[in-house]
């Protein structure tokens, strides 16, 4: 009789540990799947909310090119050229930008009042680390290089002008 009341009790108490840890694996999962739908919440929020990183407003400097950023563009200038940037420098998340604006040579000497401008499509393509700026300058058009730059935020130019 002993043995065959062990039996039953062991019996009850497996029956018992079986009951609770199915409830336990229940009760689990559906903490884990609250958490996982917490988790979604938080990184849509981030996602909606996330602010659009732009260029650094300021003057960028470098040899032969001096980039003046605002909110709403830029305006560069060369040694014997100008352009602009009519929109805002915005970032991916690797710091590259692709914008539009445009391009005019200058000539040396004096310039006639009259004279038409030589202003051209142009794209301005580059990539900002920290406070350090790598920039190519197309012509739309033509495809011609005007040239790569590296600038500097916060630091002066050093343009040599040819009028």
């Amino acid at each position: 009789m002993k043995h065959s009341r062990r039996i039953m009790i062991l019996s009850v108490l497996i029956l018992t540990l079986a009951h609770f840890s199915e409830v336990a694996a229940v009760g689990v999962s559906m903490t884990m799947t609250a958490t996982a739908a917490v988790q979604r919440s938080r990184v849509k929020r981030r996602q909606t909310t996330r602010k659009v990183a732009s260029a650094r407003i300021g003057m960028w400097g470098g040899a032969h090119v001096a980039l003046s950023v605002g909110e709403d563009g830029a305006r560069i200038e060369y040694d014997c050229a100008n352009g602009t940037i009519e929109q805002p420098i915005h970032l991916d998340r690797h710091g590259r930008f692709d914008v539009r604006g445009t391009h005019e040579r200058q000539a040396g000497g004096p310039v006639r009042i009259d004279a038409p401008t030589q202003s051209q499509p142009a794209r301005y393509v580059g990539r900002i680390v920290g406070t350090r700026m790598t920039l190519n300058v197309t012509l739309v058009k033509s495809g011609e290089s005007v040239g790569t730059f590296t600038l500097k935020h916060g630091v002066e130019p050093r343009l040599f002008r040819c009028y």
